[in-house]
């Protein structure tokens, strides 16, 4: 009579506790970014058969894995520096906001200006519509989503006052997520004005002067 040896059921839950991690492991991107609610299955199986030789069913069992958000936000000058006249006007600057994050996000803009008498009267642009506070740029952001990998493009317009040549100021834009606001990220132009000037020079009195002898007194 052929004695039949059931299955060691202790050393089978061992294998699989070893097989779990490794497998959940390798189940991971290598590389990039994971898009915003993709499910990643892991799953082990484990075939077995008994001293007996007895080949069993396999055995499997799976657990699913939801990515979730992760934000991130990049913000790029079009222009280190620029040097408009002074005075002058409608002068544009461009800020490329990125989301480097995996998923759909918007961000809040901020704006800093470091001499507002060297750049001022500030609008914001974006695509066709024009914003003359960064109050109501931010209430049109706040429905415009930036897919994962996509970009905004803000255009900042300015005017430069009277008198400012050679004066520099640094117009700074900061993004922020709004889904996270940790995650920020800004940049900026420094605006300088070319210092220019003219010089006029015109003889005191007029031009032929007629003089008597002077006798002695100095003209």
């Amino acid at each position: 009579m052929t004695r039949v040896v059931p299955p060691n059921w202790s050393r089978l839950l061992l294998g699989l506790a070893l097989i779990w991690p490794v497998l959940g492991v390798m189940a991971q991107p290598l590389a990039g970014q994971t898009a915003e609610g993709t499910v990643i299955t892991n799953t082990a199986t484990v075939s077995f058969t008994d001293a007996n030789t007895n080949t069993y069913a396999n055995v499997q069992a799976s657990v699913n894995v939801t990515v979730g958000f992760q934000a991130g936000i990049d913000v790029t000058a079009g222009a280190a520096t620029a040097n408009p006249a002074s005075p002058s006007s409608d002068n544009d600057l461009t800020f490329d906001i990125d989301n480097i994050g995996n998923g759909v996000d918007s961000v809040t803009v901020a704006s800093n200006i470091t001499d507002t008498n060297v750049i001022t009267n500030v609008r914001y642009i974006v695509g066709a519509s024009t914003y003359n506070t960064l109050g109501d740029l931010n209430d049109a952001l706040a429905a415009q989503g930036i897919a994962a990998g996509g970009t905004l493009t803000l255009t900042v317009r300015y005017n430069v006052g009277s008198g400012q040549g050679g004066n520099p100021s640094t117009l700074t834009i900061t993004a922020t997520s709004r889904r996270d606001n940790g995650e920020s990220a800004n940049d900026n132009t420094v605006v300088t004005p070319p210092l220019s000037g003219t010089i006029s020079v015109t003889p005191d009195g007029g031009q032929g002067v007629t003089r008597l002898p002077s006798n002695g007194t100095q003209y």
